[in-house]
């Protein structure tokens, strides 16, 4: 299994996959889904129920190059 195939299964077996839909609605730019929530997902797909690691929040990162944050305060106000 190469790892594109097992990162689809991952995105495929958890919350993550209805998550990262709702945030490409925001239309941020340059954005990915950081921090707890991946580490969690991609822990508990190694080590499965014996991993007590749950997803609390979910932080997103994005990088606005034309430097309009009163667009992206607007956007991010819709989560």
């Amino acid at each position: 299994m190469n790892n594109n195939t097992q990162l689809q299964i991952i995105l495929a077996n958890s919350i993550i996959a209805t998550v990262l839909p709702a945030i490409a609605q925001l239309d941020l730019p340059n954005w990915w889904l950081a921090g707890g929530a991946v580490r969690n997902t991609v822990w508990r797909s190694l080590f499965g129920k014996e991993c007590d690691l749950f997803i609390k929040d979910f932080d997103i990162a994005f990088f606005d190059d034309v430097g309009n944050r009163g667009v992206s305060h607007i956007r991010m106000s819709r989560i």
